[in-house]
């Protein structure tokens, strides 16, 4: 039986990952998905480690024309446009799973909320809240499912699909697969809020920090972990201030507005990357009670460490000792 651990300590939710001495390691970083990414490799001849970023750095553009919910030419948003389409073989594999994780959320995690996306449009220099009767239409068609019918999927009228939930964890495991079919002994990846880690033999304990949604500059504790995909979201990531009120970028699908719960934030890690992505946006929207409800039913493999307003922090049982506080 799952059983549930509630610690009391401040704590930070931006992601940062501890350095590791070793030879021949070698730094990336670029900006793509509207965020800074940094690839950090070890035990590769320069050379070798030049030619992996590129890879890296290739397929990491290639999947932001995928899956941007804001680039005119991307997948995606021509999807959204022309209402059916024959996907890729990524955009179809990573919206089938998302919408599996959907349907077993009772779709607190939905990538069917682009409506309410756009019209909110948290992060616009020109934002303001939208009025109710709006955001009922938009949440009116954003609640359906999207067809997936012989080769193509079709969108309801009205709806448009929105990747930000669930692609960077996709796109972690693709950049991880890169990385194993190198001579890399061990691989740090930095995606904004995803990071995933790698060791080719499986030996090597990574610490991966979390920060304090409340403190940004503090780093509450560190996952231990030999591999797998850590994801954090939380209010404090992304926001918009009107008339004094913060309104945060992660919206309820149960009434269109941005979430109002006791998780502040949440890091989820698993083995599998967009799971963990797509999980950490629903614990934020669910709260606390619903989060672990969820960990404990679920039979999936992934722990989570849930941040409230007040300072302190909720640990699924598997991260027990695995997630140590910061002295």
């Amino acid at each position: 039986m799952k059983r549930f651990f509630a610690f009391f300590l401040p704590l930070l939710l931006l992601l940062s990952f501890s350095s590791c001495s070793s030879q021949n390691v070698s730094r990336d970083e670029f900006f793509a998905f509207d965020t800074y990414h940094t690839v950090t490799l070890y035990g590769m001849r320069e050379p070798d480690a030049k030619a992996l970023f590129a890879e890296i750095e290739a397929q990491t553009r290639e999947l932001e024309n995928v899956f941007s919910f804001y680039r005119e030419e991307s997948e995606l948003a021509r999807l959204n446009k022309t209402r059916e389409a024959v996907l890729s073989d990524p955009l179809r594999s990573a919206l089938e799973r998302a919408m599996r994780i959907k349907e077993r959320t009772h779709s607190l995690f939905s990538p069917t909320l682009g409506a309410l996306t756009s019209l909110w449009g948290i992060g616009r220099e020109d934002f303001l809240p939208p009025d109710e009767a709006a955001i009922s239409a938009a949440l009116a068609v954003s609640l359906g499912d999207p067809s997936f019918l012989q080769g193509a999927v079709a969108l309801p009228e009205g709806m448009l699909l929105d990747a930000g939930g669930f692609a960077k964890g996709y796109l972690a495991e693709r950049l991880i697969e890169k990385v194993r079919a190198s001579d890399c002994s061990r691989a740090v990846l930095s995606l904004g809020g995803n990071v995933a880690v790698y060791s080719a033999d499986g030996s090597y304990e990574f610490k991966i920090g979390v920060t304090d949604p409340l403190s940004p500059q503090r780093t509450a504790g560190y996952l231990r972990t030999r591999s797998g995909y850590l994801s954090v979201s939380g209010h404090y990531e992304r926001f918009s201030e009107y008339a004094g009120k913060r309104y945060s970028h992660i919206l309820d699908p149960r009434t269109g507005l941005p979430a109002d719960s006791d998780v502040l934030s949440a890091a989820v890690w698993s083995e599998d990357g967009l799971l963990a992505d797509a999980l950490s946006t629903a614990f934020v929207v669910m709260g606390r009670e619903k989060a672990l409800a969820f960990y404990a039913s679920s039979e999936q493999d992934f722990g989570a460490v849930l941040f409230h307003e007040d300072g302190t922090f909720t640990l699924t049982d598997n991260l027990k000792g695995s997630f140590v506080e910061t002295p």
